[in-house]
């Protein structure tokens, strides 16, 4: 019964682990780019995100209306447009030891906040964020004569160690 508990337990901190990865790239995002508006002027919010448009619109208006901002999808006169986009950029790693190559995908998640207020254009603030997050991709590289090369050198070592003495 507790090895079937320490089971049902590990499988529910993996799980719970692997849910929170992809919560905690908007919850950074929003955590570095939110800034205190004057709440005088009502906000349009844009977003171009692919992906996190959910979580990042629910995060980042959820803020805005607890400060006591007025929201909107279009707005005619003076108001606040906070723009948030984001650009992904793969990059493919190859390392690994000697015979044993392995393959890295790395996506660089790339974020630009911008404030600006309408009708003026006056930027008031940008900025940029990027995340990365690392994959370890199945190695497919591996050549019809590695296996071969691999043993004929541990077979050498062994019969260097066994017979190099004597």
């Amino acid at each position: 019964m507790q090895k079937v508990f320490t089971i049902a337990l590990l499988l529910t901190a993996v799980s719970l682990l692997c849910a929170t990865e992809n919560q905690t790239i908007p919850e950074r995002v929003i955590e570095q780019f939110y800034r205190e508006l004057p709440s005088d002027l009502p906000i349009v919010v844009q977003l171009e995100v692919d992906e996190y448009e959910m979580p990042l619109s629910s995060l980042l208006k959820g803020r805005l209306l607890n400060d006591g901002h007025r929201l909107y999808t279009e707005q005619d006169g003076e108001h606040y447009t906070i723009t948030l986009r984001n650009e992904r950029i793969y990059t493919r790693h190859k390392g690994g030891f000697i015979f044993i190559p392995r393959n890295y995908l790395t996506t660089s998640h790339l974020f630009t906040y911008e404030v600006i207020h309408q009708p003026t254009g006056e930027t008031i603030d940008i900025n940029n964020l990027t995340v990365e997050t690392k994959i370890r991709v199945k190695n497919t590289d591996m050549r019809w004569y590695d296996p071969i090369l691999v043993s004929t050198i541990i077979g050498g070592l062994a019969y260097l160690f066994y017979f190099g003495n004597k």
